[in-house]
């Protein structure tokens, strides 16, 4: 599993079938994951830590998706950080970024 922390956005490239963690602290009301690849989909789930986060798996039940080319945005409630983890059976490259969205 990669590990990475970020105030706002973080990008990376996903290895097959391994899941990478985010934990973003800067403010922010909406979280996108962008999937800049065309080919294969990225599986997300959402906490507030790492270690209380739950590890998607591909294709997985209680798993958000983003499409290949298609912008996934998350509504953050009341969050004061936020943790993404992302899995996938292929090797994306992807976004994770605070967001302003009406």
């Amino acid at each position: 599993m990669a590990a990475q922390t970020a105030v706002t956005a973080q990008t990376a490239t996903l290895t097959g079938n391994t899941v990478d963690s985010i934990l973003l602290s800067g403010p922010r009301s909406w979280i996108q994951v962008v999937n800049h690849t065309a080919a294969t989909s990225i599986y997300v789930t959402r906490g507030v830590t790492v270690a209380g986060t739950v590890d998607p798996t591909v294709a997985g039940d209680d798993c958000f998706v983003c499409l290949p080319g298609i912008p996934l945005n998350l509504n953050l409630r009341s969050a004061s950080t936020v943790c993404l983890k992302l899995i996938s059976a292929g090797t994306p490259t992807y976004t994770v970024q605070a967001v302003d969205l009406p």
